[in-house]
């Protein structure tokens, strides 16, 4: 959705359409993500573990970073005289990518066996306790605040570019 906006999009539809797709994007990054950084310190109540647990995931996703800024340059130049179709390859074949990996993550990881103190009640009033116990914390406040503000810049800035290229600088090239 991201990267093959439907074609005879206005201005500001085209710009709706992309922060949309864009927060569409991100919810569903969310949803993966949390669980995914969150399970390095479920893995293993052992700190040292738990660094090494840390450390190959930033290795990999280095390696992630890595592989996500060259390959789509390599498939989108592939299609150089067609790049609607280039970048429909590109989301398609890296989001296909992405599903498999977080699919071979979750069928092949497994957390460790649950202790006597990891046995607490699971329910919404114990969630919303637990929530609300964490935003009264005014350092946690600053920090997700601060990062609310980082994220927001950044995504506004991706957003954005596309937008920018194409109807404020006249290059969609």
């Amino acid at each position: 959705f991201l990267w093959s906006p439907p074609s005879g999009l206005g201005p500001l539809t085209g710009f709706l359409y992309l922060i949309l797709a864009y927060v569409l994007l991100d919810t569903c990054f969310t949803l993966y993500a949390t669980p995914y950084l969150a399970l390095g310190a479920e893995l293993s109540p052992d700190y040292h573990e738990r660094t090494q647990i840390s450390a190959a995931r930033a290795f990999f996703h280095v390696v992630g970073l890595f592989a996500g800024g060259v390959i789509p340059g390599l498939i989108i130049r592939r299609w150089a005289d067609a790049p609607a179709t280039g970048f429909a390859i590109m989301g398609f074949g890296i989001g296909a990518f992405m599903t498999i990996v977080a699919l071979l993550t979750g069928a092949l990881v497994r957390e460790r066996p649950l202790g006597p103190r990891d046995t607490a009640a699971v329910s919404w009033r114990a969630f919303a306790r637990g929530l609300l116990s964490t935003l009264r914390n005014p350092p946690f406040r600053i920090m997700i605040g601060t990062f609310a503000l980082i994220l927001l810049g950044g995504g506004l800035h991706q957003t954005l570019v596309p937008y920018a290229f194409r109807y404020w600088l006249r290059r969609p090239e």
